[in-house]
Parts: structure tokens; sequence; C-alpha cells
């Protein structure tokens, strides 16, 4: 926990664009955990301890660390009701993007992947 929080605020002050490969990465984690058959106290303990550490760690820099400046040229608000509709927006993009070969290639893979996993 201690290393995810130094870690991500080491990470916060050089390229915050990065932070959502962390999330991905522990997701990525506990999958191989799971696959490997570890306890799934274990798994959810190791889940819970790096969102802490994450967590933890992006409000100590936003709160103590991070010094806003006054001549930002984009938005940085982040509207928490525009979540799920934004998501939805997004699919609905990629839905509409790609063509009948693409959306079955993309179902053949998910499916073979949740096939040889579960």
């Amino acid at each position: 926990g201690v290393v995810v929080y130094i870690a991500i605020l080491c990470m916060c002050t050089t390229y915050q664009a990065s932070s959502g490969i962390f999330p991905a990465c522990v997701l990525l984690i506990a999958l191989l955990m799971w696959i490997k058959d570890h306890p799934l106290k274990q798994i959810v303990r190791f889940v819970g301890i790096s969102a802490l550490g994450y967590i933890t760690a992006l409000i100590s820099f936003r709160y103590i660390l991070m010094t806003p400046s006054l001549d930002s040229y984009v938005d940085t608000s982040i509207s928490i009701e525009q979540i799920i509709p934004n998501i939805g927006k997004y699919f609905q993009l990629l839905w509409n993007d790609y063509n009948a070969i693409w959306k079955l290639c993309v179902f053949l893979i998910a499916a073979v992947f949740l096939y040889a996993v579960l």
C-alpha cells in the first residue's frame, strides 16, 4: 500500500494521463490470481490495498501537492453525473463506427476469452 501511494504520487507529479493504467494493471493481476486459484480473500485484499493506496495518493496530490494554475486552457472539472452518459455515448460511437465483421470479431474474441477464463 505504501509503495502504491508513493508510486502514484510520483506519477501524478510527472504524467497524470497515465493514471488510468494502474487500475487496469490491478484488475489484470487480480484476474491472473483468480485464474491461478488464489483464495478470493487474498484477491480482494490485493485489490482493496491497491485501491486504497491509489485513491489516497490521488486525494493527497489534489488537496496537498497540486497548486492550481490560474491560466488553465482546458476545463478540468469532472461531473460525476456525466460519467455514465459519457460512457454510453462512447460505446454508441464505437458501435456506429464498426461494421458487422468487426463487431463479430470483437464478440468472438470476448467469447473465447470468457470461455478460457471460466
